[in-house]
């Protein structure tokens, strides 16, 4: 986020909405630069919410989930709900507005957690 805002670009940040006002990692930013950062936060499943942070956007970095692999065994729904619906209202949001790019970043995991001896490609998490 730090270098779009160097190259003078106008960034907003959706942040999952939590009671302590925790931003994650943004927290991480420079306090000059969060200040031009417009922080949205709500949650990837509340499609007004996600439709109002697309609104007027060129470019959706989405990088939205929930990641913890133990939390997803016991919690399947809520997993996918945040992560298959979540996308999915990005997704919506961004054909409404008219978005020029959605890149959308994950994790290697998925294709490792069916790795077997039954599993006919070989994996190389050096990519």
């Amino acid at each position: 986020m730090e270098s779009l805002i160097v190259k003078g670009c106008n960034v907003k940040c959706f942040t999952r909405y939590n009671s302590r006002n925790d931003h994650g990692l943004l927290k991480e930013i420079s306090s000059q630069k969060i200040k031009e950062i417009e922080v949205i936060s709500g949650d990837l499943r509340d499609s007004y919410t996600v439709s109002q942070a697309v609104k007027g956007v060129d470019i959706v970095f989405h990088l939205g989930a929930l990641i913890a692999i133990p939390y997803s065994y016991k919690n399947p729904g809520d997993v996918v709900s945040t992560n298959v619906m979540g996308t999915m209202n990005i997704l919506n949001a961004a054909r409404n507005y008219e978005t020029i790019k959605i890149i959308h970043t994950s994790t290697s995991a998925p294709s490792h957690n069916f790795c077997s001896k039954e599993w006919p490609f070989e994996i190389d998490a050096n990519f």
